[in-house]
């Protein structure tokens, strides 16, 4: 995990830490925000077209939270550098989406959310 900033969609991202899978979005030089970050992989579309992905909640007050709330957040996409290594290792942003939890608990570290729109 590099802590280098990189520029995205006309931001910059930070990673927070080491084992945080958050980064630090700023917006010329002024913090906006902390987005969860999540794979390129992680990206699936439903039967209906709509597409959806894990997202990272590192306690499970925090995963619970989140999945119940109807507040749209942004999250940022990465892409690894090998995708058979294991552990993964970062390469680069992708993207950044804003989303919404739709309620789904996949399991002890993340929720489900659904894409609103590209963030640009």
């Amino acid at each position: 995990m590099s802590f280098i900033p990189y520029a995205v969609n006309g931001y910059t991202l930070q990673f927070t830490g080491r084992k945080t899978w958050t980064a630090k979005r700023t917006y010329r030089g002024r913090e906006i925000d902390i987005v969860p970050c999540t794979w390129t992989r992680d990206i699936k579309t439903d039967e209906e077209g709509r597409f959806s992905f894990n997202v990272s909640a590192p306690t499970e007050k925090k995963r619970i939270g989140k999945a119940a709330n109807p507040k749209p957040f942004v999250v940022a996409i990465m892409e690894a550098k090998n995708w058979q290594t294991r552990p993964l290792s970062f390469k680069r942003f992708v993207t950044l989406y804003e989303v919404r939890a739709n309620g789904r608990v996949l399991g002890p570290h993340s929720i489900e959310a659904d894409i609103l729109r590209s963030v640009s």
